[in-house]
């Protein structure tokens, strides 16, 4: 297996968390970090003796030897490191959300047409969670009947980030790109299926007189052409701990996974030996995907296991509907062909 040259562009938390997976592994060199934090740099750069620290960040796009970029840079920065990552021939793993606005999915969407051998993915974990490859594998065999409803509540929990952290000081920032994709990808992930419509509210009561200026929660329903139906939160102002929630209506069974207890409902009556309770590691591998993205460079047939370009740009424009829908107040339909909303 021919090793692969990483750079890596930010050393937040989960660009460290990245590092010292490619440091390990032994199929990937890591031969560059930009890091514009000169604190983040000397704090670090002991424990990473044999990578290149670097404030440039153009260093990397023109070294011909890096075959992959793992962008872990504030979200503002993403489409414009994408668009270089493109134009020098360099393999992409962006952190979420890979874009901000639609006019820039779009221009990503265009040059990856033109550049078909670069390989693309977003860093969309919640696919890697046991409980969800649980609850995956039980709707796909039909255990809980046809799919009729389901919630999925993204509950950040960690109001500091976003009242004091680098997200209320960019010029934009999405609860709903930010954090709720993660959710929307699950539930299109285990639905197999993406929205044909969204209809979607918001409001800032939570951060009202904090340094925040971007609203805080937002709900929204999605409508799928086979009439299911999901309703989505991306919930940062939550008087909780960061955690998921997920319902799944079935005509055969319900899952239910509320705060910390999980459980598979089977029958209609409440009798509890028809009522399973679920207990997973909630521990989860946030280097899963990269990992297979990573083997996937060498083996194309491993492909299928990440989530790809064209699924994480669905995930996107659903997001970018989203917000249209709370700023017009309407019902917003949504054309994955053309990249368009109206």
């Amino acid at each position: 297996m021919k090793k692969i040259n990483c750079a890596i562009i930010g050393f937040g938390n989960v660009g460290k968390l990245q590092a010292n997976f490619i440091v390990k592994n032994k199929n990937t060199n890591l031969v560059y970090v930009c890091e514009k934090n000169l604190k983040i740099i000397k704090k670090n750069e002991f424990k990473f003796k044999d990578i290149k620290w670097i404030l440039n960040e153009n260093i990397i796009f023109n070294d011909k030897d890096i075959d992959l970029v793992i962008i872990c840079s504030y979200d503002n920065s993403h489409f414009d490191q994408i668009i270089k990552c493109i134009k020098f021939k360099k393999n992409i793993f962006c952190e979420k959300p890979f874009c901000q606005n639609l006019t820039q999915l779009k221009k990503i969407n265009k040059y990856l047409i033109k550049n078909q051998s670069i390989k693309f993915s977003s860093n969309l974990i919640l696919r890697t969670i046991s409980e969800f490859k649980y609850l995956k594998k039980i709707i796909d065999n039909k255990k809980i009947g046809d799919l009729y409803y389901s919630e999925a509540d993204y509950n950040y929990g960690r109001l500091n980030k976003i009242t004091k952290g680098w997200r209320g000081s960019i010029p934009f920032y999405s609860v709903i790109s930010g954090g709720g994709v993660h959710v929307i990808d699950l539930i299109c992930y285990l639905l197999e299926e993406y929205p044909s419509s969204v209809y979607a509210a918001a409001n800032k009561i939570v951060t009202k007189k904090l340094n925040f200026r971007y609203n805080d929660f937002l709900v929204s329903i999605l409508k799928f052409k086979s009439q299911n139906i999901s309703k989505v939160t991306a919930n940062f102002g939550s008087t909780t701990k960061h955690h998921h929630q997920i319902k799944i209506f079935g005509t055969k069974g319900t899952f239910l996974k509320e705060y910390e207890n999980s459980k598979l409902i089977m029958n209609r009556d409440n009798a509890e030996k028809r009522v399973k309770n679920i207990s997973f590691d909630n521990k989860y591998s946030k280097n899963e995907l990269l990992k297979y993205f990573i083997k996937s460079l060498n083996k194309k047939s491993l492909y299928h296991k990440i989530p790809t370009y064209n699924e994480s740009m669905k995930v996107m424009l659903i997001c970018f509907a989203i917000e249209k829908s709370f700023q017009t107040n309407k019902e917003i339909k949504i054309d994955y062909k053309k990249l368009s909303l109206s």
